[in-house]
């Protein structure tokens, strides 16, 4: 099962760095095209997830695990975008600055994860039914993916505690131990706690070589752990999932490449090139879908402004739009719970559907489009509502705290401090 990592987008009144394409200085800054990204690749791991277990087999829809990637090089993307975005405030080779960053990010993934595992402690016996009796629609797909079985997987105050500490994806026993998507916030929050020193490791290395030796070493953990398919959880010390940062750093990578092209901090053109086949090619050992996101990316932000009246420029404003519009707003801004959320509505909606006999009666198409018509509804009303009243408050709880216990120390060309920055997965 997989993710979307949701970073959302910052917006910004502070100075940008030099070679900024966003606008002048003081404008406001919104990636309005990530959001249609974000948005998307969450609707892309619901449907999947539905057709999977729904026991769909008429067109196949691309594994959801292609979108999870989408989301981490988003996220490397975004958390370049960000630190460039303070660098006037908060000097980038600081620990104290590293600190600020911390602390921000685990009031953004904490609160609604802490909820999540709450939900399945308690209710964790009708959770677990509902997988049961969705993979005896098909055992014979399930067979071959043990790794998937309820009956390996059990929840009690070790697996929950471990997985409250955001560790457990560096453990293979616990790594993806409570059948659910949350083995990628395990990876992204490693992620996390290494961007600070893959930032500066990276500003006084080459891009190049940091991003070769990475993709190296991916394949070699790739290839020793042996994720997929999987053993049993836990079994022979192997992973079930590829919850191990080294396993996907490329994938971050690829993203920070596209960040720092897009900021273009003392960078040449020709370094720019280079960085820019970097990314594609490392996007590209993934899938075709993650190089296809990532030429997106590239043909939005950071491809040079051409003449208001090209042809290429009306292109790129449509697909702007396309991507940025109030709907895709809503999908990003929900992306984080929606992912997190939308397998509890599998379980427990499939549990109760697929044992009935008038449902069961209805062709696999019909039972395809209602189920994940219902489970679609009911995530992102429930996301909607988690937003408003978790995620919002406590991300303005982590700001003040960080302000609070780690106030700027040092500003640099008497740039003011901005005003409330609203982070969102």
């Amino acid at each position: 099962m997989s993710t979307p990592l949701a970073q959302k987008v910052e917006h910004t009144e502070t100075r940008k760095p030099a070679g900024w394409r966003g606008g002048h200085a003081g404008e406001k800054h919104h990636l309005g095209f990530l959001d249609g990204i974000r948005g998307g690749a969450a609707l892309w791991v619901l449907v999947a997830h539905c057709a999977i277990w729904g026991g769909w087999f008429g067109i196949t829809v691309p594994p959801p695990k292609f979108a999870v990637d989408i989301f981490m090089v988003v996220s490397g993307f975004l958390m370049v975008y960000q630190y460039r975005s303070r660098e006037k405030l908060e000097p980038l080779d600081s620990w104290h600055t590293a600190k600020r960053f911390w602390l921000r990010r685990f009031f953004r993934i904490a609160p609604i994860y802490y909820v999540f595992l709450a939900f399945l402690y308690v209710f964790w016996q009708p959770y677990i039914h509902g997988w049961t009796v969705l993979q005896t629609m098909a055992p014979e797909r399930w067979a071959v993916v043990p790794q998937y079985n309820p009956a390996n997987y059990n929840v009690d105050w070790e697996n929950t505690l471990i997985h409250a500490t955001f560790l457990f994806g560096l453990l293979p026993k616990f790594a993806s131990s409570n059948m659910s998507a949350d083995w990628s916030i395990g990876l992204e929050m490693q992620f996390y706690a290494a961007f600070p020193l893959l930032f500066f490791a990276l500003r006084r290395l080459s891009w190049i070589s940091m991003a070769i030796g990475a993709l190296v070493l991916s394949v070699a953990c790739n290839h020793v752990f042996a994720h997929l398919p999987g053993p049993v959880p836990g079994a022979r010390g192997l992973f079930s999932e590829p919850s191990f940062l080294l396993m996907k750093l490329p994938v971050f990578l690829t993203g920070m490449l596209a960040g720092e092209v897009f900021c273009q901090t003392g960078r040449t053109s020709r370094q720019r090139a280079l960085m820019t086949v970097c990314a594609f090619a490392l996007a590209a050992h993934y899938s075709v879908y993650v190089a296809t996101a990532v030429a997106v990316m590239f043909w939005l932000a950071w491809c040079h402004e051409p003449a208001p009246d090209s042809e290429g420029n009306a292109i790129r404003h449509w697909v702007n739009r396309l991507l940025s519009n109030r709907l895709a707003v809503f999908m990003a801004d929900t992306s984080y719970c929606v992912y997190l959320c939308h397998g509890s509505f599998i379980s427990l909606l499939g549990g109760y559907l697929f044992q009935q006999a008038r449902f069961l009666s209805l062709s696999p198409l019909e039972r395809i489009v209602i189920f994940t018509a219902i489970v679609c509804a009911g995530a992102y009303l429930l996301a909607w509502i988690l937003h408003h009243l978790i995620e919002k408050p406590c991300i303005e709880l982590g700001r003040r705290l960080t302000n609070r216990w780690f106030p700027v120390l040092k500003v640099t060309n008497a740039s003011p401090i901005p005003p409330s920055v609203a982070e969102v997965r």
